[in-house]
């Protein structure tokens, strides 16, 4: 749904905890921010094959009540709001801008029409509340992308390769990481991300270990 003071003037919104929403999934996309965090928790994160694909945390249906272990993901942080893509229009003036849509998910039990913090002021202008949020997803857009600008210099580099495991009675097909002379490859590519990269395929690298091609063993999460 697409949000519009004209409509939307009395809307407001209702916090609630969003890692409960991505607990309903079997897997969530996550951004390079989440994936330490979650593999300290015990929660494999993986590449799926997919030459755009953002990696993945792969959940158990055991851990419905709290699978994230007190970390709310990147993609999750700002749940029902989400920005559209930037499209051209007119202001008030007549003047054209470009500008991202706020998009909402109507159907998300954050709303309410008496409690909660309003979207809009009495003047039809974003509230603080709301600029907050926009700037939070922004920031989001730019995660998002970073993410996928050191998945491509992985693809680059030729450290992926697919394979598939199974995890919690469910088959994935996801990227096995060759880390061999993979520091030299990578600063063949002449990037300014590449240790990053390397980061970044280093620890997928150490989250895939806990997967087999039939079946995990997850290691302890009291270790």
């Amino acid at each position: 749904m697409l949000i519009n003071p004209q409509q939307h003037a009395n809307l407001r919104y209702l916090p609630i905890d969003n890692r409960y929403f991505a607990a309903s999934h079997s897997w969530i996309e996550v951004v390079c921010e989440d994936i330490e965090p979650l593999i300290q928790r015990g929660v494999p994160v993986v590449l799926e094959a997919g030459s755009d694909a953002l990696p993945i945390a792969l959940l158990r249906s055991t851990d419905r009540d709290d699978p994230l272990s007190g970390h709310t993901p990147v993609m999750w942080r700002d749940y029902p709001f989400t920005l559209g893509p930037d499209t051209i229009g007119l202001n008030h003036a007549d003047q054209v801008t470009c500008h991202a849509p706020l998009w909402v998910d109507p159907d998300a039990p954050h709303w309410s029409s008496g409690d909660g913090y309003r979207l809009f002021d009495s003047d039809e202008k974003p509230t603080l509340f709301l600029k907050d949020v926009m700037s939070s997803l922004r920031a989001r857009q730019r995660t998002i992308q970073h993410t996928y600008t050191l998945v491509s210099l992985l693809h680059r580099a030729e450290a992926l390769s697919p394979m598939s495991v199974e995890y919690a009675s469910k088959r994935h097909v996801i990227y096995r990481i060759d880390l061999t002379n993979l520091a030299k490859r990578l600063t063949l590519l002449d990037s300014d991300n590449s240790s990053q990269a390397l980061h970044l395929a280093t620890l997928l690298e150490k989250s895939q270990a806990w997967l087999s091609s039939l079946e995990n063993t997850m290691p302890d999460k009291s270790l």
